[in-house]
């Protein structure tokens, strides 16, 4: 019994020392997984970029097209007559002669004090009050827009903070095309021809300013990156929450 004990502890001492060793030489490169926080760790291919990296650089470029959005003077176009005028969130700038503007100037949400319509008319008409309104939405949430998209890249460390920026920043965008598209679709009631409490439908489309033509209004690229930031917002909330979900909140 004793020769059989011994025995089986050396054949045991052996398979050990077998086994140590077949770890010892394991190649190198062999996969071992890891906790460390911010790493893919959970996928053996080395190659996969993180989500949180994807979420970022879309967060830069939001970031830009918000910048752009906020710079631009080519959100929507208006033709009156031959005359065009490209109009932006904060500038507007005509394009064509008589008149030609060699720099941008501000566009002011004053249509109730200078459209001849509502100065004609009743300053408190619905028409003109909307146009305001809609004008000061969209330079409120084109800044909105902006902070969101500075704030999304702090999702690179806190997946949670990059989730709601990145989704706020989808909301803004989504307005900011809404209102831009309801000025460019929008119908211009004057108020000097009674067509008044026309209110949350009031466009630039018809508009006649000082001229007895109607205008013909159109899409600028401010209404093009609105779009485009809407989407790339929701890529980077899914990038955000599957980083959230791999590595758990921080």
């Amino acid at each position: 019994a004793v020769i059989e004990s011994a025995s089986f502890m050396k054949e045991d001492a052996t398979l050990q020392l077998e086994v140590r060793c077949q770890r010892q030489a394991a190649p190198a490169n062999t996969y071992q997984p890891t906790n460390v926080r911010g790493l893919t760790d959970s996928n053996p291919s080395k190659n996969m970029v993180a989500p949180k990296l994807i979420g970022a650089g879309i967060g830069v470029i939001t970031l830009i097209f918000a910048l752009a959005t906020n710079s631009t003077t080519d959100n929507f176009r208006l033709d009156i007559g031959g005359t065009k005028t490209e109009i932006g969130v904060w500038l507007m700038i005509q394009t064509s002669d008589p008149g030609k503007d060699d720099n941008a100037r501000p566009w002011y949400c004053d249509q109730a004090e200078k459209n001849s319509a509502c100065q004609t008319g009743n300053k408190d008409d619905k028409c003109c009050v909307a146009l305001q309104d809609k004008c000061n939405t969209l330079k409120a949430f084109a800044v909105f827009s902006a902070l969101a998209a500075a704030a999304s890249l702090a999702g690179i460390s806190n997946a949670g903070l990059g989730i709601g920026a990145a989704a706020f920043n989808a909301l803004c965008n989504l307005i900011l095309f809404s209102v831009t598209a309801s000025l460019v679709n929008g119908k211009y009631y004057e108020a000097e021809y009674s067509q008044l409490n026309k209110g949350a439908d009031c466009g630039f489309n018809g508009f006649r300013g000082s001229s007895s033509v109607e205008s013909n209004t159109t899409a600028g690229t401010g209404l093009s990156l609105a779009v485009v930031s809407f989407v790339l917002c929701l890529i980077q909330v899914v990038m955000y929450t599957a980083e959230h979900h791999a590595v758990g909140p921080a």
